[in-house]
């Protein structure tokens, strides 16, 4: 599925919420989601960045690869 396909299907579901608290709770979400990331270093955001690069192109070791190597 792609990202557009999943933000279309997210605003239909938004769209249908009845319940006050739970968009309240969406609401409280969306302020905070930019200030969390803000208050990152740019280094540690540089980081995730470069990682979700590399999980979207599937340039990944597992955990137990990893252990594995280092026995």
């Amino acid at each position: 599925m792609s990202i557009e396909t999943k933000k279309v299907d997210l605003i239909s579901w938004i769209a249908s919420i009845q319940n006050k608290r739970l968009i309240e709770k969406l609401e409280k979400f969306r302020d905070s989601e930019d200030s969390w990331w803000s208050n990152l270093p740019k280094s540690v955001q540089s980081e995730i960045i470069e990682s979700e690069k590399q999980s979207n192109n599937s340039d990944l070791l597992s955990h137990n690869y990893r252990i594995k190597r280092t026995q």
